[in-house]
């Protein structure tokens, strides 16, 4: 359970296939009809998408029935509202549960080249994450990522009257704070160059352990985060790339085809040792949905 959403393991007893059920926690009494619509154009974006690492969005239903218990006078009946239901493709591990088991670089190399190759796929398709960070990237059973929440963002919107995705990211912690941009934190105007800021976060993460510490004030004035020494966990080409992509301009941050174009010229160099044909391999896998 999530401050906008409860997500539920279910199986289709039809095909005996494990699902996700992503329910909206509506705080009006009743979605509205011109918002259901919305929904779900949303969702027919979302469900258009065909790429491996993104979670397969496979149906809604925009009129979920969810019971409310009046907390003031537990005897009352429970009030029945309506909302937004999302049917995803199950995800059997979260990174962040998988980093904790000390994986390799080269797996940690491969996990950053499937988010690349995701994102640059969302970005030269004219979409947008939004909310991208650790605990929306998930490893399925073959430790392939799939980026998951992918559009979500919009569609809570749409069903929470008064949700704003920056205010509401905020008020979680440093967890979400960690992963915004300077321009969202500030809720200004911002294009998908703020998915790039959030990857640089992740790649940090990824091969340090840790977000880089940055107080509000510090984010929205532009202050740079103090960046890691090279090591063999980190080489010098993947320092240099989270310097690229936290940039306080978002002018100056890389697109996401120019960072896949840097890792192959790099090859594949994240960190000291990484075994190259097995990226290699992954990436011309994944360079056919380009």
């Amino acid at each position: 359970e999530g401050s906008t959403s409860i997500t539920y393991k279910f199986t289709d007893i039809r095909t005996k296939t494990p699902m996700c059920k992503k329910v909206i926690l509506c705080k009006s009494e009743q979605l509205a009809f011109k918002n259901a619509q919305n929904a779900l154009k949303e969702f027919e974006i979302m469900h258009k998408i065909n790429h491996p690492c993104i979670c397969k969005a496979i149906g809604i239903n925009i009129s979920e029935k969810i019971k409310n218990t009046n907390e003031k006078n537990e005897e009352e009946e429970e009030e029945e509202k309506t909302t937004i239901a999302l049917f995803l493709e199950y995800v059997d591990f979260k990174l962040s549960d998988i980093l904790k088991k000390k994986i390799n670089e080269t797996l940690k190399t491969r996990i950053v080249l499937d988010i690349v190759h995701a994102m640059n796929f969302l970005h030269k398709n004219g979409m947008m994450h939004r909310n991208l960070k650790i605990d929306n990237i998930m490893i399925n059973a073959f430790y392939e990522t799939k980026l998951v929440d992918f559009g979500l963002a919009k569609i809570t919107e749409l069903a929470i009257d008064g949700f704003s995705f920056t205010d509401d990211s905020l008020t979680k912690g440093i967890g979400s704070f960690a992963y915004m941009s300077p321009e969202m934190a500030k809720d200004e105007k911002y294009n998908n160059k703020t998915d790039v800021y959030s990857f640089g976060v992740i790649l940090h993460f990824i091969f340090t352990g840790n977000v880089p510490k940055q107080s509000l004030r510090e984010k929205i004035n532009g202050k740079k985060i103090n960046l890691p020494e090279p090591s063999k966990s980190i080489s010098n080409f993947c320092i240099k790339l989270i310097d690229q992509c936290m940039s306080y301009s978002p002018s100056k941050r890389p697109s996401f085809e120019n960072i896949l174009d840097d890792i192959r010229m790099n090859k594949y160099m994240l960190a000291s040792y990484i075994d190259q044909s097995v990226i290699y391999i992954r990436d011309h896998e994944l360079e056919l949905f380009e």
